[in-house]
């Protein structure tokens, strides 16, 4: 985690720490009830502390929309018209749209699978990837379980988890499997899916929908 210490805080809060920079605040779009957005968050927070921008140096505004495009770009737009000095953004769909509302306020972004195959690009925008290598992924998954048909859950909108399927699906021959796409778009939808018999494993996507929905998936 030592990315966290992000390449951000110097030219994103822009200005000296403590008392001085009192009126600096920090916007936050953190999707839905995700434990590793929120485990991500407490590293980011406990990173600026160390830097000086603790809660004393700086406000923080947290938005937690709903896992679909239109709470995630009311959330972001929330936050530019707050004025906020820097937007920090978990997931792809998130970030994508913070940079679509706004050139002028800097982004630092975590929790995407891969930032350029995604377009999450622009001149204020700067994070980490969180990218496993799906090779990597499949190799250990040998080791558990012999599989040939792998289901995967993710949401169509959600650009990021997209690319994971893609690139699943392009391992097929090499590794001797069938992908088996299962498409989600809310959380409760999940209720709805059935692996026993169809399914030998299943990969939970980067998406933020299938992740608000880990337990559900889970129990399956």
């Amino acid at each position: 985690m030592r990315g966290l210490r992000w390449i951000a805080l110097a030219c994103a809060l822009a200005g000296p720490p403590a008392a001085e920079a009192a009126d600096k605040t920090i916007g936050v779009i953190m999707s839905g009830n995700i434990i590793y957005y929120q485990e991500v968050h407490k590293a980011f927070v406990a990173a600026i502390a160390q830097e000086g921008f603790g809660p004393a140096a700086a406000d923080t505004i947290l938005q937690m929309p709903s896992p679909e495009p239109m709470s995630w770009t009311n959330a972001a737009r929330k936050l530019v018209a707050a004025d906020v000095n820097v937007l920090v953004t978990y997931g792809a769909p998130a970030t994508l749209a913070a940079i679509r509302e706004t050139r002028g306020i800097p982004i630092v972004f975590a929790g995407l699978y891969d930032p350029v195959a995604v377009g999450a690009q622009a001149r204020n925008a700067m994070g980490i990837s969180s990218k496993a290598p799906m090779t990597s992924l499949l190799k250990y998954l040998k080791k558990l379980v012999v599989y040939s048909r792998i289901a995967v859950v993710y949401n169509e909108a959600e650009p990021d988890a997209v690319r994971q399927v893609e690139e699943l699906r392009q391992l097929e021959q090499q590794y001797g499997f069938h992908t088996i796409k299962l498409p989600v778009r809310r959380p409760e939808d999940v209720k709805n899916l059935s692996f026993r018999g169809k399914a030998d494993a299943v990969l939970i996507s980067v998406s933020s929908v299938a992740n608000e929905a880990l337990d559900s998936i889970v129990q399956k």
